[in-house]
């Protein structure tokens, strides 16, 4: 019994010397994100679909907060912007939110606490990242907030936090 706990906690002091000594940073804005990982999410109940031609589609599959691959990006359909979500069917640009999918693990690196954000660039109030932790991304977004245009790496449901307020770790 000795010899498995002292094997098991050996594993788990290798496994964090490994983490803290070969890990590294890198600022989150300095890579890119292939676009065959492009996505929709869908934020309204009822999304406005269309051919295109332009011409409406009836779909009950579409759900709220589902997502849909849409590696096209942004077309133009009697002057509205839509994505591509299957081989003739378009939804409206205003109907979801565009995204890349990551996976990646990333460092608060401020010295205060990181501020959140919704998808459509709201503050999320009585939530903050503590500086220097770390947390798991698996979406990052372009959205508008008060300041600007910013990109954005999701860490819980609908809570981002600001790429310029962060890094990538990279073991």
């Amino acid at each position: 019994m000795k010899r498995k706990i002292s094997l098991l906690l050996g594993i788990v002091l290798i496994a964090l010397f490994s983490f803290f000594t070969f890990s590294t940073n890198t600022q989150a804005d300095s890579l890119s994100y292939a676009e065959e990982h492009s996505a929709v999410q869908v934020t309204v109940p009822d999304p406005i679909l269309v051919n295109k031609s332009g011409n409406n589609i009836v779909d009950n599959n579409i759900q709220l907060d589902s997502d849909w691959a849409a590696p096209q990006y942004g077309i133009d359909i009697l002057g509205q912007k839509y994505f591509q979500i299957a081989s003739d069917e378009y939804i409206l640009a205003d109907d979801v939110y565009p995204y890349v999918a990551t996976n990646e693990i990333i460092k608060v690196t401020t010295d205060v606490p990181a501020r959140l954000y919704t998808y459509d660039g709201q503050l999320v109030k009585n939530c903050m990242l503590a500086p220097n932790t770390h947390w798991y991304s698996d979406r990052i977004m372009e959205s508008q907030t008060a300041d600007g245009n910013t990109y954005f790496l999701r860490v819980a449901t609908n809570e981002f936090v600001k790429f310029s307020d962060t890094a990538l770790v990279i073991n």
